[in-house]
């Protein structure tokens, strides 16, 4: 994303919000979604710089907000976004199926950074998704960390966007999975992380957990190609 959009997001949420969902219906059918299942608590997992959380605040989202972020320099970035909404805090640390210390492989553009070794093929794809660099980061799961948070009764949301680590994150959070209304997941179509799961298995993975699949919305595609590369799916617990 380019600076100025990024500067545009900032300072100008309502004008350069109200644009997008305009012209994106992905946005509007996920605030219907928050709006009839009554969200009000998010958990916004690999927020990177915030992106997410500051979208879905300014497509209509009033309620809490946590951001997750381990890396340092974006995490940085994130607070700085957040610092001004009294509903939104930030942590710096990952989540994932054990409670400890990891390392995670920086990449060279920052978000496809990921505790999973990159794909030689992924670099070849994305010359900017090599690894630069390493940082060592604090993991938590999410069964340990959850009522630091949630309150009884909340209507809780889980997007998660870590780099081919999402089961490992929903595998830390299987005591939790009553609490949890539904998950937005990065949904690789082609896997750019070893040991990550694909697409279809994912579906099947969560369909076992008690969550319907509700929602799609369009990722990246190969711009060489025409190729769709990833989406996002939407899952609802299943009634």
């Amino acid at each position: 994303m380019s600076n100025l959009k990024l500067m545009l997001k900032k300072y100008f949420p309502k004008f350069s919000y109200g644009m997008y969902a305009f012209k994106n219906k992905d946005a509007k059918m996920r605030n219907l979604i928050f709006q009839h299942n009554k969200i009000d608590l998010i958990f916004d997992i690999g927020a990177h710089i915030g992106l997410y959380g500051h979208g879905v605040r300014h497509n209509g989202f009033s309620g809490k907000i946590i951001s997750f972020e381990p890396q340092s320099k974006p995490f940085m970035a994130l607070t700085d976004l957040a610092k001004n909404d009294k509903q939104w805090d930030t942590e710096n640390f990952a989540l994932g199926d054990f409670d400890g210390e990891a390392e995670i492989n920086i990449s060279e553009n920052s978000v496809s950074s990921s505790i999973l070794d990159v794909k030689q093929s992924s670099v070849d794809l994305v010359p900017e998704s090599k690894v630069i660099g390493k940082e060592t980061i604090q993991v938590k799961k999410l069964d340990t960390v959850l009522l630091d948070y949630y309150k009884e009764g909340n209507k809780l949301f889980v997007k998660i966007d870590a780099q081919g680590f999402e089961k490992n994150i929903i595998e830390g959070a299987r005591n939790s999975l009553d609490k949890i209304q539904g998950f937005q997941l990065e949904l690789p179509v082609n896997s750019f992380y070893e040991d990550s799961e694909s697409f279809t298995e994912m579906i099947y993975y969560m369909y076992s957990l008690g969550f319907r699949l509700a929602s799609v919305e369009s990722g990246w595609h190969n711009l060489k190609t025409g190729e769709i590369m990833e989406i996002d799916g939407i899952f609802l617990k299943v009634d």
